[in-house]
């Protein structure tokens, strides 16, 4: 198979990895019937106006989500269904909000409410919905500023307003750690109950005609049967998925979460074969082997943000160390991983002049941190044009002006990215005014810069003055 317009020269361990895999095909999925959407009426309009309409049919019960907003008594409808298209790069498929009335037992197509280029309401999945008369409410997981896409935190709540389709959007909350790990844990238990198991055979290694190792593993879902790794020609590691249901020049993220700070996300860089199932992806950081060959026990697994189950990662860490010798370490040999708790706390201390000039603006102090390092390869993702060096995360936070304490915690730490770390990670802290009240900084702060190691678990004092002060 060609590559990137060259010839894929990992090819020799695809003798193994790659060719055979169409044998393993998943049987066609029967449509469910409407028995699966417990309070609606028959959801066979639903999908006919989506197939009239370029949308994917409505898979399971979450997809339609049935209560009465007409108030008759009879229950109406409203569907979230994805476009039957190539999507832009998303965690989080882009999807359609549509309404549906309830007329003589019969569900028809009131108004559409949200579309993919037009998504007044967005989000991960919903977490309550509520009808009443006229209106929707719908509350669901949403990213905030803080997030990257692939982990909303935020709880937003939608309200719908069923006679002209208008939308009011009002963030709730945003999520704690502990709030997040039970969402994971809940999904988990969802995905264990709908599939039925994890991988039912474990982690091996395998050689290609070449005698060249690849790691493999059968997962025990249908819709994505098989797994192989293996080091590719460019010395990162290559990703192969048998996947007999993912439609030729269709748009595929492919995403393994052990946690709610613990996600990996193969979204580009997808390459078919095009003599079987099998899609493969040069990965180009080690994101991905860093998750699986990790402490976790099992990683929840989402095809175009479908739960597609858990996948057993028994084993795995061993696998993967003996496939990937020439192009991946696992994290006990990985430079950086002694910082065991990366947070830190900044006293901040400001002059008396300082203080007071920011109490008369009415100013903020903005506190920003960077974690880096030397990385191995140069050439991989997430090293800086300009400085050469890995980011590795970087977190900032506005407070009030004046004297305090900020905590700077250790979530903010890309462990995944250390396997592309050099030595040991490096932290930088800067301070300066939030430019409310003026667009220049207004503050002359000292700084925490060196080894984490040294930064990690304790409180550094900055003292900052005005700039020009004496």
């Amino acid at each position: 198979m060609r590559l990137f317009g060259m010839r894929f020269v990992v090819a020799a361990w695809a003798l193994g990895a790659v060719a055979g895999m169409g044998s393993i095909a998943a049987p066609a999925q029967a449509q469910p019937a409407a028995a699966a959407f417990p309070g609606c009426a028959n959801i066979a309009p639903i999908n006919a106006w989506a197939r009239r309409n370029n949308y994917v049919a409505a898979a399971n019960s979450g997809d339609v989500i049935c209560g009465d907003f007409t108030g008759d008594g009879a229950p109406d409808a409203v569907a979230f269904l994805e476009a039957d298209e190539e999507w832009s790069g998303n965690s989080m498929p882009p999807y359609a909000v549509i309404l549906f009335r309830n007329v003589g037992g019969r569900l028809q197509h009131l108004r559409t409410v949200s579309t993919p280029d037009n998504m007044t309401i967005f989000g991960t999945g919903y977490e309550d919905a509520r009808f009443e008369q006229g209106r929707i409410v719908l509350t669901h997981h949403t990213l905030t500023a803080q997030d990257s896409r692939c982990c909303p935190t935020g709880v937003t709540a939608f309200t719908i307003n069923t006679a002209t389709g208008r939308v009011a959007e009002r963030l709730l909350r945003r999520m704690d750690e502990a709030e997040q790990q039970r969402l994971v844990d809940r999904s988990n238990a969802a995905a264990d109950a709908a599939t039925g198991a994890t991988a039912s055979s474990g982690w091996r290694v395998e050689r290609a005609d070449n005698g060249n190792p690849y790691a493999i593993v059968q997962t025990g879902m249908n819709a994505m049967p098989e797994l192989r790794l293996a080091c590719g020609p460019n010395g990162s590691p290559v990703f192969a998925a048998n996947l007999p249901n993912q439609a030729p020049n269709t748009h595929l993220n492919l995403t393994f979460a052990t946690g709610p700070h613990t996600i990996a996300v193969l979204d580009i860089n997808w390459q078919k074969d095009p003599s079987g199932p099998t899609w493969v992806n040069m990965l180009r950081d080690p994101t991905v082997p860093n998750l699986l060959g990790g402490n976790a026990s099992a990683a929840d697994v989402r095809l175009n943000g479908r739960s597609l189950g858990r996948l057993s990662l028994a084993g795995s860490t061993s696998t993967l160390r003996e496939a990937l010798s020439g192009c991946w370490q696992p994290a006990a040999n990985r430079a950086g991983s002694a910082v065991a708790d990366a947070g830190f706390a900044i006293d901040i201390v400001l002059t008396q002049r300082a203080a007071a000039e920011l109490a008369r603006r009415r100013e903020g102090i903005t506190v920003w941190t960077s974690f880096s390092g030397t990385p191995r390869n140069e050439n991989a993702n997430h090293v800086d044009d300009h400085s050469g060096e890995l980011d590795l995360g970087s977190h900032e936070v506005t407070v009030a002006g004046q004297n305090g304490r900020v905590d700077i915690p250790g979530s903010a730490l890309r462990r995944e990215r250390f396997g592309n770390l050099r030595g040991a990670p490096q932290v930088l802290v800067n301070v300066f005014s939030a430019r409310r009240s003026d667009q220049n900084n207004l503050l002359n702060c000292g700084i925490v810069q060196g080894e984490l190691s040294q930064v990690a678990g304790r409180t550094h004092r900055i003292t900052c003055s005005l700039i020009g002060e004496n």
